[in-house]
């Protein structure tokens, strides 16, 4: 049965959770219908505090991030949760745990959580996750925190996607150094020291702060702050800091090209799904001549760029655009 649009986004933008998550999963399945709803996302004038949440596995975001969802929700406000939960290589699956780790807040009245597995996006995210800060913009969202997978190196693609980027770190030299190596340190508007009781977290503050001394963009110096999510401390400094980073920004310092290329990201995701989608008339990936021809690839017949050469021919694609 077809879907009534026009139903769902007066659900929508009512708060209604049960709307919310049809239309989610409308969106994540990249059903007939999904065009338009992004059309009536992109034309909603409701706008979200977006913070991005990032940092390797094991360094306690989801504690964090629960600690800062009580915050925002204690403050009276409406917050939302994108949970991006890894794709298991071999059935496609996802580990969609926000019922577990968020279950401390679940069920509050003014939260609405989603988990969705990145089904091999890169980045740290999955393909859907602009388009559920959307839907959480649009059911009236305060807040929307955007927890990444766990990143590893240039894995940054959050910072197109959050307004302000939190990284988090816990203590130890072994972070930091791969902090360095990825370029996370330049993503990162505000670094977070989680598991700060720690004997060593002083330690990987200084190397932080070390590290970014030098950096400022936009009249913004990221700041560093402690937190313990297991207790809750230093919490309340964070929130505060992601407020501040917000105001910073809305007085228009130079956020404007960083904005730019977010929109230019979007556009080039646009193009590659309407590509893929005239390729292949729509089909998923899996049942398209791509799975044909991965056996030749296996077999070492051909390779994947002549391959691709080959496909784009069969439909009138030429390299020489000129």
């Amino acid at each position: 049965m077809k879907p009534d649009l026009d139903t769902l986004f007066e659900g929508l933008e009512k708060g209604d959770k049960r709307s919310a998550g049809r239309i989610l999963t409308l969106l994540e399945d990249r059903g007939p219908e999904s065009t338009e709803l992004l059309r009536r996302l992109y034309a909603s004038e409701r706008r979200s505090l977006v913070a991005g949440v990032t940092g390797w596995p094991g360094v306690g975001k989801s504690s964090l991030i629960t600690r800062m969802a009580r915050v925002y929700l204690d403050q009276g406000k409406r917050v939302g949760i994108v949970a991006v939960d890894p794709t298991s290589p071999f059935s496609g699956g996802g580990i969609l745990g926000d019922r577990i780790r968020f279950r401390d807040i679940d069920g509050r009245e003014n939260l609405f959580i989603r988990s969705v597995a990145t089904r091999g996006h890169h980045g740290g995210l999955s393909r859907s996750a602009r388009s559920f800060v959307k839907v959480m913009e649009a059911m009236g969202c305060d807040v929307v925190l955007l927890e990444t997978v766990g990143v590893g190196q240039d894995q940054v693609n959050i910072s197109l996607i959050a307004d302000t980027t939190v990284v988090v770190v816990a203590p130890g030299l072994g972070d930091f150094l791969q902090a360095m190596k990825s370029g996370v340190l330049e993503a990162g508007d505000i670094f977070v020291v989680n598991k700060a009781d720690r004997p060593d977290a002083d330690k990987a503050i200084q190397y932080l702060e070390s590290a970014i001394r030098m950096r400022e963009r936009a009249g913004w110096r990221p700041p560093v702050v402690k937190t313990v999510a297991a207790d809750g401390s230093g919490v309340d400094t964070l929130v505060r800091e992601i407020g501040n980073h917000a105001a910073h920004c809305s007085l228009e310092t130079g956020e404007v090209s960083l904005k730019l290329r977010a929109a230019r990201d979007e556009i080039k995701e646009a193009l590659k799904t309407r590509l893929l989608e005239y390729l292949f008339g729509g089909d998923a990936l899996e049942d398209s001549p791509v799975s044909r021809y991965a056996r030749q690839v296996c077999e070492r017949r051909a390779d994947p760029y002549l391959l691709a050469d080959a496909i784009l021919a069969e439909k009138g694609i030429t390299q020489d655009i000129s």
